[in-house]
């Protein structure tokens, strides 16, 4: 998994801030670039896998969601 030996502190800083993970969905919205979202989505999914449980880290499941509500089809995690 890709952020399963990341530094404490990138997974709390980062994929625990909800206005980071809103411009990740911006970024996702506004690309022409359908691979790159495709890929982006796709480390959505891993994380959420990886950390959704993790109760300080609940902006990622929210933002997953809000993925979900805007019509974005996240793929299966990669173990």
């Amino acid at each position: 998994m890709l952020l399963g030996a990341c530094q404490f502190r990138f997974r709390y800083r980062f994929l625990g801030d909800t206005k980071w993970l809103s411009r990740v969905l911006l970024i996702v919205r506004r690309t022409v670039d359908q691979k790159f979202a495709e890929h982006v989505l796709q480390l959505l999914s891993n994380w959420q896998a990886a950390f959704g449980n993790d109760p300080n880290l609940q902006a990622l499941n929210a933002a997953v969601s809000e993925a979900r509500g805007q019509g974005m089809l996240l793929p299966p995690p990669i173990a």
